[in-house]
């Protein structure tokens, strides 16, 4: 397989879809190396890591299907974002040499290549597992690292750009629930009594088209060896679990059984009854389970705590990635036709609904946005506003990345 096509087998290529969940899903790290340097092209880049970083504008308390989220280790997060003046600190982010690591979160949010990946990633686990999907990126500049630590979802993880090598451990608790009382590895003395002295069981060197699984438990410190920049992708699946059936059915009772809502009375743990009526609750509880919460509602319970955000990967508009790597000053673009596009203000700030994906952006792109909600088509230097030209082309191909504009057919050139 040349290219990688977004969906599982591509990403596995040349292990089988089968294979991969008979011997490693939720057993065994998995290595797959490319001699291939560019079989994830046009997928997602630095670059484009670049452009939302110039023109998102995240917004503290948005809905987090939209929300983006930039972490380094050593800076705090107030010198990122200023609530006062909406927007990255551009300059700052990419010239800091204390940070470890970039962290763009659910990035299929604001790419719709990774958008389609992502759906096409569930679609193809949904008849094997049960569970979402969620892509981040990690940018990590030359010689940095992150510190070991143990993740409570599968992860695929893909190398874009540079390399970073992976040194993997066995788990200390299998197949971890979020939320357990348990080290997470970020407590630097805690993680060094745990790993010290221990024999990785996988040690890799990921160069771009490389591939690694990693199930959740696993112990695991990327460390970018080399001088250069390295960009990864992380597919992160996040599974329904037995204990979330088990958590449904308890939510299903309660909502019908008014006694198990009531506040336990004071003094409980000291009154010689406490044990016998903890017994009866819980006796109480799983008799009513078959009435209160039959199967179909346990799903809906499910359901409802891992929605699907809707929409096909073909639905997800995708210009030839030669084609956005040409845009120039003289292209001509337009709004699409057939999907919801809506631009306005608020407080000061700026918001983009396209198809029910929303995004922030900075507030002097104001009168871009503007010439192209009320103008059925547009060239890309004509765009008004506090843009160079070549803040303008790529603007333009952040929009066409997000599925805010696309190429106009009929008229001039691309």
């Amino acid at each position: 397989m040349e290219f990688f096509n977004g969906d599982l087998a591509s990403l596995l290529h040349p292990i089988s879809v089968d294979e991969f969940f008979r011997d490693y899903w939720g057993e065994k790290p998995l290595h797959i190396h490319r001699e291939n340097r560019d079989y994830y092209k046009g997928l997602y880049s630095s670059g484009d890591i670049d452009d939302c970083l110039r023109f998102a504008a995240p917004v503290e308390g948005w809905n987090e299907k939209v929300k983006m989220a930039v972490k380094f280790k050593m800076v705090s997060s107030e010198v990122l974002f200023d609530r006062n003046q909406p927007g990255f600190d551009y300059q700052m982010i990419r010239k800091s040499q204390r940070a470890v690591s970039l962290i763009m979160n659910f990035i299929q949010g604001q790419n719709n290549r990774v958008s389609r990946m992502a759906k096409l990633m569930e679609r193809d686990l949904r008849g094997r597992i049960k569970g979402r999907v969620n892509v981040n990126a990690y940018l990590s500049p030359g010689n940095s690292y992150i510190n070991p630590h143990v993740d409570t979802h599968d992860e695929l993880n893909i190398q874009v750009e540079g390399t970073k090598r992976w040194r993997v451990y066995e788990p200390r608790i299998p197949n971890p629930y979020p939320g357990m009382p348990m080290d997470n590895g970020f407590d630097p003395e805690s993680q060094s009594l745990f790993i010290w002295g221990r024999k990785p069981c996988l040690e890799v060197v990921l160069q771009p088209g490389d591939f690694i699984y990693m199930p959740r438990g696993f112990w695991h410190d990327p460390v970018n060896t080399d001088s250069e920049p390295s960009l990864g992708l992380t597919i992160g699946v996040h599974p329904v679990c037995w204990l979330d059936t088990v958590l449904s059915s308890v939510r299903a009772v309660a909502e019908n059984r008014q006694e198990l809502r009531q506040s336990i009375p004071a003094g409980l743990s000291l009154d010689s009854r406490t044990e016998q009526m903890i017994r009866e609750n819980i006796q109480g509880f799983f008799a009513a389970t078959p009435e209160w919460a039959s199967l179909s509602e346990m799903i809906a319970n499910l359901r409802r705590d891992n929605p699907d955000d809707g929409g096909a990967p073909e639905d997800l508009y995708l210009p030839s990635h030669e084609a956005v790597e040409a845009l120039g000053p003289d292209s001509v673009l337009s709004r699409p036709r057939d999907g919801a596009w809506m631009f306005h203000p608020t407080y000061g700030l700026l918001r983009l609904n396209v198809g029910g994906r929303e995004i922030g952006l900075r507030k002097e792109l104001k009168g871009a946005l503007e010439h192209i909600r009320d103008y059925a088509s547009f060239i890309a230097k004509d765009l008004p506003g506090e843009l160079t030209q070549q803040e303008k082309i790529q603007f333009c191909r952040f929009m066409l990345n997000f599925g805010a504009v696309q190429f106009d057919h009929t008229k001039g050139t691309q």
